[in-house]
């Protein structure tokens, strides 16, 4: 079922989704910058992608872009505004991934939430995916299942269908928001017009043309 990637590809571009406003957060810390292991999920997102050869590019909100300067004191990174400084006016997740595509030209792209932590292990394993992918682990607790998008593979790991917090899950598989796309699939998303803000519709839609794996994921921690 799980495939694991061996050989070390060409580098391309990596995305952090950051665009969100912390809402589901009282502490004042914006969510991706909420400490596991002594430093910021983002931040641990970032060496991960750096350290498999990625370009990385952390794409943002107008009010928060300045708490994420410092990463470019730190790293190799881009930090992109996409002028949004009202919740009520944000992009959504899909919205932000188009918006990083404008005027780019992209054949390979990872594309990473950052409020979840993946080990460097699975960040690899993503990377080194010779054709589109999302990390996906199993999961027994139902109420978790719940909360999540939930999909199934076939024999040879390719998802055959996928469904956004299903109040009867059909498995056990929960797929996040960690993405490998290639060209084929990053032009299907700069045409997509429908909900924005949900980054499950867009695997539900691209399953449809285009043969997606699943990845075992084994160092995943969310916030």
């Amino acid at each position: 079922m799980w495939k694991l990637f061996k050989n070390m590809g060409k580098k391309m571009m990596s995305l952090i989704l950051c665009g969100g406003f912390g809402t589901r957060h009282n502490n004042g810390v914006n969510k991706p910058l909420t400490k596991y292991k002594g430093i910021p999920i983002v931040e641990h997102l970032v060496r991960h992608l750096l350290n498999t050869n990625n370009e990385v590019y952390i794409l943002t909100n107008d009010l928060n872009y300045k708490n994420f300067l410092y990463l470019k004191t730190k790293y190799d990174v881009d930090i992109i505004n996409n002028g949004v400084n009202k919740f009520e006016k944000k992009k959504g997740a899909i919205g932000d991934i188009q918006y990083f595509l404008k005027n780019r030209e992209v054949n390979n792209l990872i594309v990473l939430a950052s409020d979840t932590y993946f080990g460097l292990e699975d960040i690899t394993s993503l990377t080194l995916s010779e054709e589109p992918a999302l990390l996906a682990r199993e999961h027994n607790n139902s109420e978790y299942l719940r909360r999540h998008g939930i999909i199934e593979v076939d024999e040879e790991g390719y998802i055959i269908s996928f469904e956004e917090k299903p109040k009867e899950p059909r498995t056990n598989l929960v797929a996040y928001m960690a993405y490998k796309f290639n060209r084929n699939c990053v032009d299907d998303i700069r045409r997509y017009e429908d909900n924005k803000d949900d980054g499950g519709t867009l695997i539900e839609r691209l399953i449809k043309n285009y043969k997606i794996r699943a990845i075992k994921a084994n160092d995943v921690h969310e916030i």
